[in-house]
């Protein structure tokens, strides 16, 4: 059963690929940005993409792209494919923990090249401010889950017990 609640929004800059208009959107968040996530007992895990366990995968990376990012909410599990970086990411391959559909979508970009992810009306993508003492989201649309556990090429962080070093426990 997917949880959300109204009392957290999550507000992203929007740009229209086709008109290049610029607008917010706020997205329904299940877990405000420094509440701890129950299942893990703190914000999202950070690590860099080396630590992650190969065993977690779910798909292969297809058309000669690599495994960019790999993250875990509570009902969703989700891989990106890129070309080495973020500007050329290609593929968004998600599944649904619950009944273990997958979904896979190839890249749009918007005017300035930076890609993202169409499932019908709904924008797909990962946020992340880089800054590890909060939670990253997973957002389909109006409805953005907290990540669990968030592994990408450009974090720095060499253990879990590192993503979380310098952050207050409030």
């Amino acid at each position: 059963m997917l949880k959300y609640s109204v009392k957290f929004l999550l507000t992203a800059t929007v740009i229209n690929a086709l008109t290049c208009q610029v607008s917010q959107a706020e997205s329904i968040e299940d877990y405000g940005y420094r509440e701890p996530i129950p299942v893990i007992g703190r914000v999202t895990v950070r690590q860099n993409l080396r630590y992650l366990n190969r065993n977690r995968l779910f798909a292969s990376c297809p058309n000669s792209t690599n495994l960019y990012a790999f993250a875990e909410s509570t009902n969703y599990v989700v891989m990106v494919c890129s070309n080495e970086s973020i500007s050329n990411a290609k593929y968004w391959i998600q599944m649904s923990k619950i009944d273990r559909k997958i979904l896979s979508f190839t890249a749009l970009y918007d005017v300035r090249g930076v890609p993202y992810w169409q499932n019908g009306n709904s924008s797909l993508f990962l946020y992340s401010d880089g800054i590890r003492c909060g939670n990253a989201y997973l957002t389909m649309g109006e409805k953005s889950e907290a990540i669990l556990y968030h592994y990408d090429k450009w974090y720095r962080s060499l253990k879990e017990e590192d993503s979380m070093r310098g952050c207050s426990k409030r």
